[in-house]
């Protein structure tokens, strides 16, 4: 699985993905990701 950058950005401005602040870049959490990852292979397209 892949995710364009314009995709993440849009996933953290969203809030589908949980993003924390590390100085001045934007990190996402393992747990956050794999949770992402876990709701979007169960949905139904």
């Amino acid at each position: 699985m892949s995710v364009s950058r314009s995709k993440m950005y849009a996933l953290l401005a969203s809030g589908d993905i949980h993003e924390i602040q590390i100085g001045g870049s934007v990190g996402i959490p393992l747990e956050a990701l794999r949770n992402w990852i876990d709701t979007e292979s169960h949905t139904p397209e």
